[in-house]
């Protein structure tokens, strides 16, 4: 699986992992983010290995129909774009105070967001 892929399937499970249920939960967190093998999990589970690769299939699938019908990460990429190409025109004002007002108003609305990182 390459990076994007596991990006993409880590922000999928930080937007709706709490809708799967509690078993999926606890195959997911042992599987990724415990970084467990297959085996690991199966055995912590009593089930096989092709059921723990069963229920991570499943709940990939119920986290992408989730984005599929409520678009959560898209609009969290969209007003992170948003927010960079603010602070990048706001980089470009020459009037210092106006400038530092919409530096003030796209900080505000980072934290709001909770996208400080941009």
């Amino acid at each position: 699986m390459g990076t994007g892929d596991l990006v993409e399937r880590e922000l999928l499970w930080a937007f709706y992992g709490s809708l799967l249920t509690p078993r999926q939960q606890e195959t997911w967190r042992l599987r990724y983010q415990l970084d467990w093998s297959l085996a690991e999990v199966a055995a912590a589970a009593g089930i096989s290995r092709a059921a723990v690769q069963d229920q991570l299939h499943r709940a990939e699938a119920q986290l992408a129909a989730y984005e599929a019908g409520l678009h959560l990460v898209e609009a969290w990429r969209r007003r992170r774009r948003r927010l960079q190409e603010l602070r990048t025109l706001t980089a470009g004002v020459s009037d210092p105070a106006v400038r530092r007002a919409l530096e003030g108003w796209a900080a505000a609305w980072a934290e709001e967001e909770g996208l400080d990182d941009v």
